[in-house]
């Protein structure tokens, strides 16, 4: 499979993991196996389209977030966090925590990596 596959393959697989599902949870809901679900977070097997809709439709976002600020030709804009096994544990430890949490923890990240037009007081 190619990279534009492999970069899909991780975004799906890192909503899935901020919206604490499984494979199988989120292979049941769009009517596939946990394997199947396995082998598109793999760039083992293609995604078509519709089930790309119907992953979408599930994940409560548009399938344009899958392929967010992808670029053509082999090149992508922005760090790869979805290999980073830090950030894929802290995903997993924000997608079990409660809003009000969530909240507070998203504000204190983007003032500390920010642009800098955030102080760290939320300003």
């Amino acid at each position: 499979m190619g990279e534009i596959d492999e970069i899909v393959g991780q975004r799906i697989k890192a909503l899935r993991l901020a919206r604490g599902l499984s494979q199988a949870d989120l292979g049941v809901q769009v009517g596939v196996t946990a394997q199947q679900i396995q082998k598109y977070e793999n760039a083992q097997n293609r995604v078509s389209a519709s089930r790309l809709m119907n992953i979408a439709a599930v994940m409560g976002v548009a399938p344009a977030h899958f392929f967010g600020d992808m670029r053509v030709n082999g090149r992508t804009s922005g760090p790869d966090l979805l290999s980073d096994s830090r950030a894929m544990s802290l995903l997993r430890a924000f997608s079990r925590m409660p809003e009000a949490q969530k909240s507070a923890l998203l504000s204190m990240a983007e003032a500390m990596g920010g642009d800098g037009t955030r102080t760290p007081l939320g300003g």
